[in-house]
């Protein structure tokens, strides 16, 4: 059963609070993202905020990613949205639906998925699958939320959603993380403890 929520105007400290969560969220996936899928210097798609009640959806490409604002971000900022998955992985303990009572966790998980897509158009070129597999296989590998967007995405939201949108003490994996990604002319990645 889903909630009905009434939308009202976001108070304008909320949605400034909404983009600098967003773009925190992007950014450390960008950095998180470059570690572990080897991902080259100039892959930085434009992400952006959308607050208009027009926009149905988010999306995420190769080139951009948008995210819908008004579905995940209350007028009452003490107030709570779910982040619901689509229905093929909506019960999945790892990457499905979220109900944390924080509104920020599901602003956090949207962004991972949206940035999933854009990576899984990124890394297609070197998946494997491209090369040696049939034309079923690519296709079941290579549709909008297939096997190579899935991969990304739980990597994304295992790794660094569901831990709490931080760098772990020990990096990733022992890995240094590379320099932060701007996102936007506004906002610069901010976290706790992570040097941009």
């Amino acid at each position: 059963m889903r909630i009905r929520y009434t939308f009202g105007p976001v108070p304008d400290a909320t949605r400034v609070e909404a983009d600098t969560v967003a773009c925190d969220a992007f950014g450390l996936l960008a950095r998180f993202a470059r570690v572990r899928f080897r991902v080259p210097g100039w892959w930085s798609p434009d992400f952006r905020t959308d607050w208009s009640e027009r926009r149905t959806s988010s999306g995420g490409r190769l080139d951009r990613i948008t995210i819908s604002m008004w579905k995940y971000v209350p007028a009452d900022a003490r107030e709570s949205r779910p982040f619901y998955e689509y229905a093929s992985i909506e019960d999945d303990p790892v990457c499905g639906t979220i109900d944390s009572g924080d509104w920020r966790d599901s602003l956090s998980a949207a962004v991972a998925h949206e940035t999933a897509h854009s990576l899984a158009d990124l890394l297609k070129g070197s998946d494997p699958v491209m090369f040696s597999g049939g034309i079923d296989e690519i296709r079941r590998r290579f549709r909008p939320h297939g096997g190579l967007w899935l991969d990304v995405y739980r990597e994304l939201r295992t790794r660094v959603v569901n831990a709490g949108t931080r760098v772990p003490e020990e990096g990733w994996a022992g890995i240094d993380v590379p320099p932060a990604v701007w996102c936007g002319a506004a906002f610069s990645p901010r976290q706790e403890g992570v040097e941009a």
